[in-house]
């Protein structure tokens, strides 16, 4: 009985362990981001967003981490839009007095973390939205960028070592962060020495 009491106080540690992490990690970000808020969309010339430096840029200024190779795959996919002349990820017609506020909300209804907004007439030079005249049409390039998938499905299944049992599971996580950490909830079924088990979990990854 004394064992078993023991066991249930130390997970109980466990979980207020792993959810205190979690505060201070969420609180941490607060800050960061109260004192340096992210610009979701950087305006820069076509020829900067088609570079890795340019794309890095533009994530650091959103608070979005992204590693090199993921820079990569961006500046590859924005060069081929631009190439091939296909029409990019979303054009934004607006005027200048509303063209912040219409970038914020085709990147919103894209789900990504981030945009990078050229001007498609000027590949040179960087366009500048707040000097836009209020009366302007303007037809800009707008590349919409998700670092990360906004939710996380796994489906798992293996064998009981030892034995002929098996379990099969699965979870859904969302993403909680800007760098890439999720939180979600799952459930496994065990079949092990004749005894269904039935498991219930909260799933972090980072």
């Amino acid at each position: 009985m004394m064992l078993d009491k023991l066991k249930v106080n130390r997970e109980f540690a466990v979980a207020i362990a792993i959810v205190a992490i979690l505060l201070v990690g969420f609180v941490l970000c607060g800050i960061v981001d109260y004192f340096h808020p992210p610009e979701k969309a950087t305006s820069m010339s076509q020829e900067k967003a088609e570079t890795v430096s340019g794309v890095i840029g533009a994530s650091d200024k959103a608070h979005v981490a992204i590693s090199p190779s993921q820079a990569k795959e961006v500046v590859t996919q924005i060069r081929e839009i631009h190439t091939t002349e296909q029409i990019p990820i979303y054009i934004t017609k607006t005027d200048g007095g509303n063209v912040k506020e219409t970038v914020e909300q085709e990147r919103v209804r894209n789900e990504a973390d981030f945009a990078i907004v050229t001007d498609p007439d000027n590949p040179s030079d960087e366009v500048n939205l707040s000097e836009i005249p209020a009366d302007t049409v303007v037809e800009l390039n707008q590349y919409n960028v998700q670092a990360y998938k906004p939710v996380i499905r796994q489906i798992e299944a293996g064998k009981v070592a030892g034995g002929d049992g098996f379990m099969i599971g699965g979870s859904v996580s969302r993403k909680i962060t800007k760098d890439g950490q999720y939180l979600g909830v799952g459930a496994d079924y065990i079949r092990h020495d004749g005894e269904d088990i039935a498991v219930v979990k909260i799933v972090y990854s980072f």
